[in-house]
C-alpha cells in the first residue's frame, strides 16, 4: 500500500492503529482544526519516529459544519492518491458521513479496526488485511501519543530470588493487611529521618519520631517474621532506638512503602503470565512515573504515578493498587490517568486487598466503579494465586 487516507480523530490510537500496521509510504490527515492540533501532529510525528516507521505524513484541514467540502476533500486526495484506502476507525460523524458518500458507487477500499479482534478489517468483504506488521506497542508509546512522558526510575528486576522475596512479603501482609501498611509506614519513617548508610543499615530514634508525630510503630511479632525470613538482620533495639539491616535495596524499596507489597505481588503474577504465554501482552510495567507535560520534570505539578499498566496491541490497562479501604477518590484518579493517556481502547482495573468494612459503603464503590467501566477485583489477600491469575487473564 502506498498511501492511507485517514480522518483524524480525537483519540490518538485511533490515527495510528492503521498506519502501523500497514506502514504505507504517505498518510494524509484529514481532520477539524479544533481537533487536528499542533500539538497532536507533534505527538504522532513522534510516535512514527520513535517506532522507526518513515511514512510521510500530510494533513487536510476542513470546516466542521460543511458536509459538501468535506467530501469534495475527500474526492480531491483520492483523485490524487487513485492506490489509497480509507481508514474510518476514527473521526467524528460528520467525516464518516462524507466518506461514506464520497465512496458511494466508486470502487473506493475502506478499512477499520475491530478492537475485539485487534485486526484491521475491510468493510467491502468483512477479511481480516493480509500482510499487516505485529504493532508490538509499548508503555511509552501509548503514554507518548497521548501527550505524556514517562520519566526514568529505578526499575524492579524480578529475579528468582526477589520473587521469593516479594512472595514472603505478601505471605505477612495477607494475614493482616492493616497491621502490615502501618508496620511499612512506620519502616519508611526510620529510613526518612533516621539514617540509612551505604550497607542498608537503617537506625532511627522512636522517641524522636514521636516528636515529630511520625508513626513510630513496631510490631515485635512482625519484626521477627521479617527476621525468619532473612528481609532483614542485626535488629536491634535499645530502649527508644532501633536499628537493622535489609537484605538489600529492593528488600528495603519493597517493605519501605505499605502499598508495594500488592503492587509488586500484582506485577509479578503478571509478569508470570507473560512468561507462560508471550501473547499475553506487548508491555507491562509497575510504579511508572509519568509527566502530564511532556518534560521530563519530576518537580512538575502534573506527576503521577500509574501502580501497573499492561499493553497488549494499542490496549492499555491500567491498573490501581489498593491494600487498604478503597475510597471514591482512588476511582476518579484511576480513570482521569486511563482517559487521559489510554484514549478510547484503555481499561481500568483496580487490584484491592479489601473494599470496606461497611457493606453500604462497599456496596457504593463497587456500584460507582461498575458505573465508571472500572474492573474491581478484590479479596485478593483471600485469593489463591491460582485464582488471582485467572482475574488477570480475564482482562486481556
Amino acid at each position: 500500500m502506498k498511501t492511507l487516507i485517514e480522518l483524524f480523530d480525537e483519540c490518538q490510537t485511533d490515527n495510528v492503529i492503521a498506519a502501523t500496521a500497514l506502514k504505507p509510504e504517505k498518510v494524509v490527515y484529514i481532520g477539524f482544526k479544533e481537533t487536528m492540533t499542533n500539538e497532536r501532529i507533534t505527538y504522532l510525528e513522534n510516535f512514527f519516529k520513535n517506532k522507526g516507521i518513515d511514512i510521510s505524513l500530510e494533513f487536510e484541514i476542513v470546516g466542521r459544519f460543511n458536509l459538501e467540502a468535506v467530501e469534495e476533500k475527500l474526492l480531491s486526495v483520492i483523485s490524487r492518491y487513485p492506490d489509497s484506502f480509507v481508514d474510518i476507525t476514527g473521526g467524528r460523524e460528520l467525516l464518516l458521513t462524507a466518506a461514506g458518500k464520497a465512496s458511494y458507487g466508486k470502487n473506493i477500499s475502506i478499512i477499520q479496526y475491530d478492537p475485539d479482534s485487534g485486526k484491521l478489517k475491510s468493510l467491502e468483504n468483512g477479511k481480516e488485511l493480509s500482510d499487516t506488521a505485529d504493532p508490538d506497542i509499548t508503555i511509552k508509546d501509548i503514554i507518548g501519543l497521548n501527550g505524556g512522558t514517562v520519566l526514568p526510575d529505578a526499575p524492579w528486576v524480578l529475579d528468582a530470588d526477589f520473587c521469593e522475596d516479594i512472595k514472603n512479603v505478601w505471605e505477612l501482609c495477607r494475614d493482616n493487611c492493616g497491621l502490615w501498611n502501618r508496620q511499612a509506614t512506620a519502616l519508611g519513617n526510620f529510613e526518612k529521618y533516621g539514617k540509612l548508610d551505604a550497607f542498608f543499615r537503617v537506625s532511627a530514634d522512636l522517641y524522636d519520631l514521636r516528636k515529630r508525630k511520625k508513626d513510630a510503630f513496631i510490631n515485635e511479632e512482625l519484626i521477627e517474621k521479617l527476621k525468619e525470613k532473612n528481609l532483614i538482620y542485626g535488629y536491634e533495639k535499645n530502649g527508644d532506638y532501633v536499628s537493622f539491616f535489609y537484605k538489600n535495596d529492593s528488600v528495603r524499596r519493597l517493605i519501605t512503602k505499605s502499598g508495594n507489597a500488592l503492587e509488586l505481588y500484582g506485577y509479578m503474577t503478571i509478569k508470570k503470565i507473560m512468561a507462560e504465554n508471550e501473547k499475553f501482552a506487548d508491555d507491562c510495567d509497575v510504579g511508572v512515573f509519568v509527566d502530564w507535560d511532556g518534560k521530563d520534570n519530576y518537580g512538575a505539578e502534573t506527576t503521577n504515578e500509574i501502580d501497573i499498566i499492561i499493553v497488549k496491541d494499542f490496549i492499555p490497562v491500567f491498573i490501581s493498587c489498593k491494600n487498604g479501604e478503597v475510597y471514591k477518590e482512588a476511582l476518579y484518579e484511576l480513570d482521569t490517568m486511563a482517559r487521559r493517556f489510554g484514549g478510547e481502547y484503555a481499561k481500568k482495573v483496580m487490584f484491592a486487598s479489601y473494599v470496606s468494612a461497611d457493606d453500604n459503603k462497599k456496596e457504593y464503590i463497587k456500584k460507582r466503579a461498575s458505573d465508571m467501566g472500572i474492573t474491581l477485583i478484590y479479596g485478593i489477600d483471600k485469593m489463591p494465586e491460582e485464582k488471582f491469575s485467572e482475574e488477570i487473564i480475564k482482562l486481556i
